[in-house]
């Protein structure tokens, strides 16, 4: 009986298909199954399966959607540890291995997460994610406003999935927010392994561009874990705010897309169900939108802030005002993550474009220091006392 068994949900995408398959085999870790289940696909994914011979599991089953597929590829597998890969997206090859020595380690934790690499449609690097320096705990509170997980980034001890009866077949946009609220409510305890351990493709065809579809699932989600009984005080305030968070998932979709009509509306429907979205400076409402600037399914920052303030001129009080404000905190983000990582030399442009726009923050001590360390790094001042034995407390 094999640890990890590895579910591949498809559905015409018989291009992408041998990437990912690939990926699987050519795992240091050696104690899987592999398991392809084709979701009616019309076209030849059924060959490009059969190519690998008895090293991947094929099962066809009629279009019932991703969620479907996945559960139809957990009931037929039988490995203690259960992984997720989408078609089109492909693991790195120690994915496997370490995530499953973690589990193996930690016996008290019900799902393990990772950071990934985000892709074009040509597999170019876009971005890294690696959402554990946002020191975001995997607390239902904090997460009821957003899970920071791709469902392949994750693997998971298949008795929590069975406790929580899989994925929900009746939503099938968001379906892994749906099941992550439903595992953290049940008391499944989730941690990080910070390493880099998948690639997600980005090629305009992905479930997750769709506002419309992804707000539904979402809804249906939280609908969901609202109708129960038992949830924390701390949980059950957020209410109205969760649902407003789900539409600024929205208005960003739509937004990136030129649907401006359709954002605003988004956006009236956030502002009554939460109208403390509007407060601070910059608000709540605009921070959560700049922050949809970085996601890699949007391809152009700058027309997507250039929608962003249509949409929001005549909601919103000093509009262009709180965007600069809200994106120069983005860029410094961006310089405080770099500088938990050691990445001294990558985060001058970042700081440099959060400093343009704000130039308030140089009054900030913290970021002064960052300011006069990535200069001398800048210049190799830094590294010539190093190689002297200088230390670095030279320069704090």
């Amino acid at each position: 009986m094999p640890e990890v068994s590895v579910i591949i949900p498809t559905h015409n995408h018989a291009c992408y298909l041998p990437e990912a398959i690939e990926s699987v085999l050519d795992q240091t870790y050696r104690d899987f199954e592999a398991i392809v289940v084709d979701d009616g696909s019309s076209d030849n994914t059924q060959d490009v399966v059969t190519c690998f011979g008895t090293r991947v599991v094929y099962i066809r089953q009629e279009n019932r959607g991703s969620p479907a597929a996945r559960n139809t590829g957990i009931r037929a597998s039988a490995g203690e540890y259960v992984a997720f890969l989408d078609a089109d997206d492909w693991f790195l090859p120690h994915k496997l291995q370490i995530q499953a020595a973690y589990l193996d380690r930690h016996p008290s934790i019900g799902l393990v997460a990772s950071g990934w690499i985000e892709t074009d449609v040509y597999g170019k690097t876009l971005r890294t994610v690696k959402p554990w320096l946002s020191n975001r705990p995997f607390l239902l509170a904090e997460c009821v406003l957003g899970v920071p997980l791709v469902v392949h980034c994750v693997l998971v001890r298949r008795a929590w999935l069975e406790a929580v009866g899989l994925f929900d077949e009746s939503i099938r946009w968001a379906e892994d927010f749906d099941l992550w609220l439903r595992l953290l409510a049940d008391g499944c305890r989730f941690a990080w392994l910070p390493e880099v351990v998948c690639r997600r493709r980005f090629h305009g065809q992905n479930m997750s561009y769709s506002p419309k579809h992804m707000l539904d699932g979402s809804i249906a989600a939280l609908d969901k874990l609202y109708a129960r009984t038992d949830l924390p005080l701390n949980v059950q305030q957020l209410r109205n705010l969760a649902y407003a968070m789900a539409h600024m998932g929205a208005i960003a979709r739509a937004c990136n897309q030129g649907l401006l009509d359709e954002a605003y509306h988004y956006l009236e429907q956030a502002i009554e169900i939460e109208p403390a979205l509007l407060f601070g400076h910059p608000c709540r409402l605009i921070e959560a939108l700049v922050g949809w600037s970085d996601h890699s399914t949007v391809t152009d920052r700058q027309k997507y802030l250039d929608a962003l303030l249509y949409v929001l001129s005549g909601k919103v009080y000093s509009v262009e005002r709180q965007l600069r404000k809200a994106m120069a905190r983005l860029h410094m983000g961006h310089v405080f993550t770099e500088w938990a990582s050691g990445e001294v030399r990558t985060l001058h442009s970042e700081l440099l474009k959060a400093l343009w726009l704000d130039p308030s923050w140089l009054l900030n001590r913290g970021v002064l220091s960052i300011a006069v360390r990535s200069f001398l790094y800048r210049i190799g001042y830094i590294d010539a006392a190093r190689r002297k034995g200088v230390g670095d407390e030279t320069f704090c």
